[in-house]
């Protein structure tokens, strides 16, 4: 497991390098966290042995489920 952490913050790292700070206070991350939580996700299809759910309005919900649970998801909101 240590080895899967490792490599996600080195690519986190690596889409970090070279852009400026950015600070996220703790309620607007709470606000996206329960935004992201709202978010109605219906099924895309399969993913391998999974199934991909995708949904999203100001914030943009991408899954991959697999028995009932979530084993990835990416988040990402919109511009206003």
């Amino acid at each position: 497991m240590n080895a899967h952490w490792a490599a996600l913050l080195h690519a986190a790292t690596m889409d970090a390098f070279g852009r400026p700070e950015v600070r996220t206070p703790a309620a607007l991350a709470r606000s996206f966290a329960e935004r992201v939580e709202r978010t109605r996700l219906l099924s895309t299809g399969p993913a391998g042995l999974a199934f991909r759910v995708r949904g999203g309005g100001r914030t943009s919900v991408d899954a991959v489920r697999w028995h009932d649970r979530t084993i990835h998801l990416s988040a990402v909101a919109s511009e206003a």
